[in-house]
C-alpha cells in the first residue's frame, strides 16, 4: 500500500505492526534520512540489535545471500532488519518469495531505491499488498525545504530574512542532500560576512545551474537542433553530470503530463499550471503549455520510459555516455520539431 511520506515519517508508532518497507523516489536525501530515521526507531522502539545490508556486492558473491540471511536464526535477537539498497530493486522477487513470507514478524525488511516507474515489479507488489509499505520520496515541499534550511541555521543561532529563506525554497532541488550542501555554503557565507543579500545567495547557490538545465530543457522540447550539443557541452564542462540532466528532462516530462491531467478537470491552463511544482517560471509559461499542446500523452510516457531505460543504462554500462545522451537529447528535439511544423 501507498503511505504519504510525511504521514510515515511524522510517526512511526503507527506502523510498528508492519514488516517490510519500500522507500524510493528521485530525492535520495530525503529517502536516505527516512531510512535512518526508522532504522533508529526500530533498534530503540523495538531493542533490535541486528541488522544486516544486503548489496549488489553480496550478491554477486552469493546470489542466495538475501534469502539466507532472511531465514537464519539470531540467537540474541528476537527480531532483525535487513535493509536492502541495490542498483535494480525488482530483482529482489526472484531471490525472496514476498507473497510466501508477507506473515513473517521475526525480520524487518527495508528497501531503498532510486525512482522507480510504475512498471517496476517492486513497486507493483509492495503497491498492490496492504502488509507492504510504499513510501515515495519526491521533491521536498517548500514548507519541508524551509524545514530542513531552519534546522541547520538553527543550530548556528543564525537569522535569514523571510524574503531570503522564501528565495531559496523556490529554487528547484530534488535532492534533499543538495539542498543541505547549499545550506551549508549559505551558513560559511553568513558566518563571515554576517549578513547575506539574494544576489550573494545566487552567487553562491546552484542557482545558475538550474536555470542552465532548465535552458537546456526548453531548447530540446523547441526542437532547436544546433544549440542542443553546444549547451550540453557547457554544462558538462561546469560540472553538470549527465545524470542531473536526465532526472531534470524526466521532471520535465512529468510535468507535462500531470498538466494534461488538471487540464481535464480544471478551467483553463493558467488553473491547470498552478498544480504543477515547482512552479513553472513566468517566462517559461507560454512554452511550456505550447509543449503540452503538441506532445500527446502517448509520447510523453514513451519518453519518460526512454529516459528511465537510459539512466539505468548508464549506470551499469558507463561506455559511451555522452554520446547516448546527445542522441537522446536529437531525437526528442527532431520530435518537437516536427511536431510544432505540423500544428
Amino acid at each position: 500500500m501507498i503511505i504519504n511520506y510525511n504521514k510515515f515519517a511524522d510517526n512511526f508508532s503507527n506502523f510498528k505492526n508492519y514488516f517490510f518497507f519500500l522507500i524510493y523516489g528521485p530525492n535520495y536525501g530525503k529517502s536516505e534520512q527516512l531510512v535512518g530515521r526508522l532504522k533508529k526507531f526500530l533498534q530503540h522502539e523495538e531493542n533490535i540489535d541486528s541488522s544486516i545490508t544486503v548489496s549488489d556486492e553480496s550478491l554477486v558473491k552469493n546470489k542466495n545471500y538475501l534469502n539466507e540471511k532472511f531465514y537464519s536464526e539470531d540467537l540474541f535477537a528476537q527480531k532483525k532488519i535487513i535493509y536492502c539498497s541495490l542498483q535494480n530493486p525488482d530483482i529482489l522477487p526472484k531471490l525472496l518469495d514476498f507473497k510466501k513470507i508477507r506473515d513473517k514478524n521475526k525480520t524487518i525488511v527495508i528497501i531503498k531505491a532510486s525512482e522507480l516507474d510504475k512498471k517496476s515489479k517492486i513497486r507493483k507488489l509492495f503497491e498492490s499488498d496492504d502488509k507492504f509499505c510504499t513510501i515515495p520520496c519526491y521533491e521536498d515541499t517548500e514548507l519541508e525545504k524551509k524545514s530542513v534550511i531552519q534546522y541547520y541555521l538553527d543550530i548556528e543561532k543564525i537569522r535569514l530574512k523571510d524574503e531570503i529563506l522564501n528565495f531559496i525554497v523556490k529554487i528547484p532541488m530534488v535532492d534533499r542532500n543538495s539542498l543541505i550542501q547549499e545550506t551549508e555554503k549559505i551558513i560559511l557565507f553568513y558566518k563571515k560576512e554576517n549578513n547575506i543579500s539574494i544576489e550573494q545567495i545566487k552567487e553562491i547557490i546552484n542557482y545558475q545551474t538550474s536555470k542552465k538545465i532548465d535552458d537546456l530543457i526548453y531548447i530540446i522540447l523547441s526542437g532547436k537542433l544546433t544549440f542542443t550539443e553546444r549547451i550540453h557541452d557547457n554544462l558538462l564542462k561546469n560540472g553538470v553530470s549527465n545524470i542531473q540532466i536526465l532526472n531534470s528532462m524526466s521532471r520535465h516530462f512529468f510535468k507535462l503530463l500531470l498538466y494534461k491531467e488538471k487540464l481535464k478537470i480544471e478551467s483553463g491552463s493558467e488553473n491547470a499550471i498552478k498544480h504543477i511544482k515547482p512552479p513553472i517560471f513566468f517566462k517559461n509559461k507560454e512554452k511550456f503549455i505550447n509543449q503540452a499542446k503538441i506532445w500527446s500523452k502517448i509520447r510523453i510516457c514513451n519518453v519518460i520510459e526512454r529516459i528511465h531505460l537510459l539512466e539505468k543504462r548508464i549506470k551499469t554500462e558507463p561506455q559511451n555516455v555522452d554520446l547516448q545522451i546527445k542522441f537522446m537529447m536529437f531525437s526528442i528535439a527532431k520530435t518537437s520539431k516536427a511536431l510544432f511544423e505540423i500544428t
